[in-house]
């Protein structure tokens, strides 16, 4: 019974000088917090060799940052896309350029080449016009000394003296004269009219003077009918 009491004692008064154990989520909770404090006392402070008051970017700001750098990479990347796309544009338009100068130039050496071919041309239709011509000539040419000699006989048959002889055209005729009087001019008139190498015969003028009538024929021959004497 007595060794009982002295047993209990002891341990009340152990019991007693016992702290009180402090909770595990606040020790935790001082740990956590105590690094805050330190960086935001490393920013400030900062290491041995300086100061930094630099403060720290919240997460916000990051993204904010992370952003711009993707909005600036992007402005970047479009600057050269346009960049180059100029320099294609400009290369393609010197390219076109130089392509048209060449046909430029093509186009002039082939203008060059049919005006020379045109004006061969040219030529070769005026001397084949003139050789058409020269054909023709020689078709109906006549011999001028055979109509004056042939009306020069019809005048003689009417008393008539022929003064001048001119031609016009291929067969046209005009002539000058005199005669003593009205009726040889007549008579010189209806010779000529009823002639077969005469095509047609019309008087131009007549006057009548002291001494003697002047008169002027005009008219056309029958070509064929000298043509065929002159090669005879």
């Amino acid at each position: 019974m007595n060794n009982t009491p002295k047993e209990v004692k002891p341990v009340e008064k152990e019991l007693q000088k016992q702290p009180l154990e402090s909770n595990p989520k606040q020790e935790e909770k001082k740990v956590v917090q105590d690094p805050k404090k330190e960086s935001e006392i490393n920013t400030i402070v900062g290491s041995e060799s300086g100061i930094n008051l630099i403060p720290v970017l919240s997460e916000q700001e990051i993204k904010k940052e992370d952003k711009k750098k993707k909005l600036n990479m992007s402005a970047i990347v479009s600057l050269i896309i346009l960049f180059v796309i100029s320099i294609l544009i400009v290369g393609f338009n010197v390219v076109f350029k130089i392509q048209l100068n060449v046909e430029k130039e093509k186009l002039v050496k082939r203008e060059q080449a049919m005006s020379v071919f045109s004006q061969k041309i040219l030529n070769n239709n005026e001397i084949m016009s003139r050789i058409y011509l020269y054909n023709d000539i020689e078709k109906g040419r006549y011999s001028a000394k055979d109509v004056m000699e042939h009306i020069n006989n019809i005048a003689i048959k009417a008393d008539c003296n022929l003064l001048s002889f001119s031609f016009s055209g291929i067969n046209g005729m005009e002539l000058n004269g005199k005669a003593q009087g009205l009726e040889e001019v007549a008579k010189f008139w209806y010779l000529l009219g009823n002639d077969t190498n005469i095509e047609k015969i019309s008087l131009k003028s007549i006057g009548k003077g002291v001494q003697d009538v002047s008169f002027s024929f005009y008219g056309s021959f029958v070509l064929n009918n000298f043509v065929e004497s002159s090669t005879q």
